[in-house]
This record gives structure tokens, C-alpha cells and sequence, in this order.
């Protein structure tokens, strides 16, 4: 019992070299996988906002004409 525990901290620390070790391999995948996110949510924000002006634009230009129209 008293050897798992004095082992313990050797564990977590082999175990972070590890995972580092793979963070370096995977590390540029998921920075690819993050970019494209990243871009996907900023098309969708900006699609949001162009249709959102758009439809106010429509919106005022339809008043507008019915201002006029009267």
C-alpha cells in the first residue's frame, strides 16, 4: 500500500509526459480541427448579420415606398 502511494506522483507524472508526447503529434490536428470551428462560427455570425441588414434594409425600404406611395 505504502509503495502505490510513493509511486503515485511518478504516475501522474509519466502519464503528463505522455499525454504531452501526444499532444505534440496531435496538437496541430486538432489546431486545423479548431481553425475551421472557428471559421465555420464566424460565416455563420456574419451570414446572421447579412441577412439580419438585409431584412432591415427591406424592411425600411418597404416603409419607405409606402411613405412615398402616400
Amino acid at each position: 500500500m505504502y509503495n502505490e502511494i510513493h509511486n503515485f506522483p511518478l504516475v501522474i507524472i509519466i502519464q503528463i509526459v505522455i499525454q504531452m508526447n501526444l499532444a505534440m503529434i496531435i496538437s496541430p490536428f486538432f489546431m486545423v480541427c479548431f481553425l475551421l470551428s472557428v471559421l465555420k462560427e464566424i460565416v455563420i455570425i456574419s451570414v446572421f448579420i447579412l441577412n439580419y441588414t438585409l431584412l432591415s434594409l427591406s424592411f425600411f425600404v418597404n416603409a419607405f415606398a409606402e411613405m412615398v406611395g402616400k
